[in-house]
């Protein structure tokens, strides 16, 4: 061939020459560049069974690549993931964090290149939310929990951490508060240390609180009083009427414990009778209160005339 013939080396030593020549021209005008890169990591392919525990949210990058190839840059051109296909409940050590970049890329360092994975099952529950009233309303002022929209809240998320949960709560602020009011706090999953846990979703992630305000609550002691109803026998009189004990401890609201003097029991009758009447006598609970005794003793003494 004339090529093999020929002068052959001369040939040959210039297209070598303008191969570097070439290589030459363009790392000068498309030099190789480097560049620190936070890219976030994607589980992939994980069934939706399951929950992944572990996975880094972002791995660190210096990359180096062409000038032009780091211009034209597009979103999705860089990628970190981690393909959870076929993956079952368990721990796995040394997982990879993969990275999927543009071809002709050096990756020159990357961090976290491994870590621990843990797979669980991906769990639900349902519980009631508990709202706690937090400060102190205004002087004379009470509040009181009237509705939770909704009353109960999803939690979802890995097994170990759902069943970590007792409670759900949710804080309302009620200081110098004086008018009834609405507010949306959001709930909180709390352990049996009233510590929060977190790593779940909560659905929905508020509930709407009904406030409503009123007077204040008022104790008081106050002396026990009856009415005794009826005749005695023929021949027989009322002698004497003893309450054992004969005061009481009431609570509730101001406006109807403030201004009594004494707190009345039901009627105790006594038609007919011709020896002491002795009842058992429940005392009179007050509105949204409480009354300490809750039951006293009422004697009546029948005499003859």
């Amino acid at each position: 061939m004339r090529f093999t013939q020929g002068n052959w080396f001369p040939k040959l030593a210039c297209l070598i020459v303008a191969i570097l020549l070439w290589l030459f021209i363009m790392n000068d005008q498309n030099p190789l560049v480097e560049k620190n890169y936070e890219l976030p990591v994607a589980v992939e392919n994980l069934d939706s069974s399951l929950v992944a525990l572990g996975v880094p949210e972002t791995v660190q990058v210096r990359l180096r690549m062409q000038r032009n190839t780091m211009l034209n840059l597009r979103e999705g051109d860089l990628r970190a993931g981690v393909d959870l296909a076929e993956t079952r409940p368990g721990v796995y050590e040394n997982t990879s964090v993969m990275l999927y970049l543009p071809a002709g890329t050096e990756i020159l360092s990357q961090s976290p290149q491994r870590f621990t994975l843990e797979v669980e099952p991906l769990v639900m529950r349902t519980l009631p939310v508990a709202v706690h009233l937090t400060g102190e309303a205004a002087e004379g002022r009470s509040a009181q929990i009237e509705t939770i929209t909704p009353e109960q809240v999803t939690i979802s998320g890995p097994q170990s951490l759902v069943s970590q949960v007792v409670q759900l709560v949710a804080t309302v602020q009620i200081a110098g508060r004086r008018d009834s009011f609405e507010a949306v706090p959001s709930v909180q999953a709390r352990d049996a240390q009233n510590r929060p846990v977190t790593g779940l979703t909560i659905a929905p992630e508020s509930v709407q609180v009904a406030v409503r305000a009123g007077t204040a609550t008022l104790a008081r002691e106050l002396p026990l009083t009856v009415n005794v109803l009826g005749e005695p026998a023929a021949g027989r009189r009322i002698e004497e009427v003893r309450i054992t004990p004969s005061r009481v401890q009431v609570q509730g609201q101001r406006e109807e414990l403030e201004g009594l003097r004494s707190w009345e029991l039901a009627p105790v009758h006594v038609d007919g009778a011709d020896r002491d009447v002795v009842q058992q006598v429940p005392v009179p609970i007050p509105d949204k209160g409480q009354a300490t005794p809750q039951v006293v003793e009422v004697y009546v003494r029948i005499a003859r005339e």
